[in-house]
């Protein structure tokens, strides 16, 4: 419920500037939805169910406009399909690496294969895709894109995982507090949501 305030909270500040990510530990594959009417208790913090859980929100202004990004599952808007195809034919002209899936029947959402080659550029692409502004919210996890990966436009980050250490922590947040070019105006905001047991 928290990151649902926080995705609309910083959706209806920034609009079509948000470029919003949301790191978890865990991926939860099971909670996938099967159909639309899949309401399956969402009770977990990890990639699917918080994904899944911002999905089933209505009248909102990031609708449409999310991405699940983890090394074994990709799901992007179906109104980026297009673009994701044009970028991997500019970098593997002679390959046919991306192939996708309905996330149901009807859905606004895609499955994307990345297995073989396309493993290699996905985040790349994905990464590209978030730059141009046809995904606005990532939810992925720390082990992909805590460490090392590099999309300066991020202005929000919620960091929705149990940190190990003081210096994982700096580098996930050094992931949002990066300068872009062209955009000396440029902030980030940094969410650290906290659970509190009662007494």
């Amino acid at each position: 419920d928290a990151l649902v305030e926080i995705a609309k909270f910083e959706s209806e500040d920034l609009g079509a500037d948000l470029r919003m990510v949301m790191l978890t530990d865990h991926i939860y594959l099971e909670l996938l939805p099967t159909t639309e009417y899949d309401r399956t208790e969402l009770t977990k913090v990890g990639t699917v169910p918080v994904f899944e859980t911002l999905r089933r929100q209505t009248n909102t202004l990031y609708e449409g406009d999310l991405a699940l990004l983890t090394g074994s599952l990709v799901i992007i808007p179906k109104a980026a399909e297009s673009r994701l195809l044009e970028l991997a034919y500019e970098e593997l002209p002679t390959e046919r690496v991306i192939r996708t899936k309905p996330l149901f029947e009807n859905s606004r959402y895609v499955i994307v294969n990345t297995g073989g080659l396309a493993n290699k550029y996905s985040v790349g692409w994905i990464t590209q895709l978030f730059t141009e502004g046809l995904i606005r919210i990532i939810v992925g996890t720390k082990s992909l894109l805590g460490e090392g990966w590099d999309a300066p436009v991020i202005n929000s980050l919620v960091l929705a995982n149990t940190v190990g250490s003081f210096v994982l922590s700096n580098q996930m947040r050094g992931r949002a507090i990066r300068t872009v070019r062209g955009r000396p105006d440029k902030t980030a905001n940094i969410w650290h949501p906290v659970v509190v047991h009662p007494g």
